[in-house]
């Protein structure tokens, strides 16, 4: 009996076989159809349809090739592994920084996002990115466990000159640490007051989550929580997912008062 290990080598060794059963995956199709769609030579495509066939993962309707149930379940969960690698790759060096369990999102969701991290060239490329996007929003949401001096200032500038309403749920530790920080504070206070929309979270907040208009930015942090990048989505998923975090963390929590970001030492 042939082992499963084996069955997964056999696709895996091939590109062709996948790229066969992907196309009748996808309708049932007769030679001529899988030539032109596979780019197969006749030769090679014999040869692999009558592989699929004895491993009874494909079957003939008369001049047709289609899925059997088999064949269907293999090459969907095949496909799955194949994109999750993928994407792994993608991600190279930075999936152990996705804050993946405390979320409801998995690497597929990340499939189509954009990664911007720190370069040689340019060590603060996430934050000039991240804030020249925050610069040209109308809407800003986040629920976060600190916000960099650089990102107060723009949602300061954006909400005192009326152009972005914010939204924004802050780590109590972050807002606690602000009477060490006169600036900070005098600008967080005016923007609660602006906005009427800035709240205290006493439960500890383990990401940087932000939605932008309709994209979201999820930092990417170290164990020291230093910010190594940020991940840049518009997926639908990932957008619902986000502005649900914000809802549900807008509604435990309570505005801060303004007594504790008065501005004063």
């Amino acid at each position: 009996m042939v082992s499963p290990i084996d069955d997964i080598a056999f696709l895996a060794r091939s590109e062709t076989r996948v790229v066969i059963l992907r196309a009748i995956d996808e309708r049932p199709r007769d030679r001529r159809d899988l030539a032109a769609a596979t780019d197969t030579p006749r030769s090679t495509l014999s040869r692999t349809l009558s592989e699929l066939e004895d491993r009874g993962w494909i079957e003939r309707n008369g001049q047709l090739y289609e899925l059997t149930t088999a064949g269907t379940l293999v090459i969907k969960q095949f496909v799955a592994l194949l994109d999750t690698v993928s994407i792994l790759q993608k991600l190279d060096g930075v999936v152990d920084l996705l804050p993946l369990d405390e979320t409801d999102l998995t690497v597929q969701h990340l499939e189509d996002a954009q990664f911007v991290t720190p370069t040689g060239l340019n060590p603060t490329a996430p934050f000039d990115y991240g804030i020249e996007r925050l610069r040209k929003a109308d809407l800003f949401r986040c629920v976060a466990r600190t916000a960099p001096p650089r990102y107060v200032e723009a949602i300061h500038e954006g909400v005192v000159s009326e152009r972005l309403t914010a939204e924004c749920v802050l780590d109590g530790t972050y807002l606690d640490d602000l009477q060490y920080e006169r600036d900070l504070k005098k600008r967080w206070n005016e923007i609660a007051i602006e906005s009427g929309n800035v709240r205290r979270s006493e439960e500890p907040i383990p990401f940087v989550l932000l939605v932008l208009d309709d994209t979201v930015h999820l930092w990417l942090c170290d164990e020291r929580g230093e910010s190594q990048g940020l991940v840049e989505s518009e997926n639908p998923a990932v957008l619902s997912w986000a502005n649900t975090t914000v809802d549900r963390h807008l509604e435990q929590t309570q505005l801060i008062e303004s007594s504790i970001l008065d501005g004063k030492p």
